[in-house]
């Protein structure tokens, strides 16, 4: 559930950061507000960062299951035994997909 809404400009820019236990940066998934994701949005950003694009600019259940399939659970995969997620404010991007 989104806690807080507050809509003081007209665009809006959405960032997914990850970081292990270990220390771990995972690439940055980011979320711009816009029908179309533009190239040149896209150039030159950090090593392995994704990027994706809403109505709203924030994230939703579709762009955190992208995020999930396409940064977290490639990392995941390369760990042996049991993995824990810990986020804050996760109530309003969880699906069953994720879960």
């Amino acid at each position: 559930r989104v806690e807080r809404i507050m809509d003081v400009s007209k665009s809006s820019t959405s960032v997914m950061m990850a970081i292990t236990a270990a220390g771990h940066l995972l690439p940055p998934y980011v979320v711009y507000k816009a029908v179309h994701l533009y190239p040149t949005w896209i150039e030159d950003g950090p090593e392995g960062a994704m990027y994706n694009r809403t109505k709203s600019g924030w994230f939703d259940a579709m762009t955190f299951e992208d995020w999930f399939d396409k940064i977290l659970l490639p990392y995941f995969r390369n760990l042996l035994g049991k993995k824990v997620l810990i986020g804050y404010n996760l109530a309003s991007h969880i699906s069953l997909h994720v879960l």
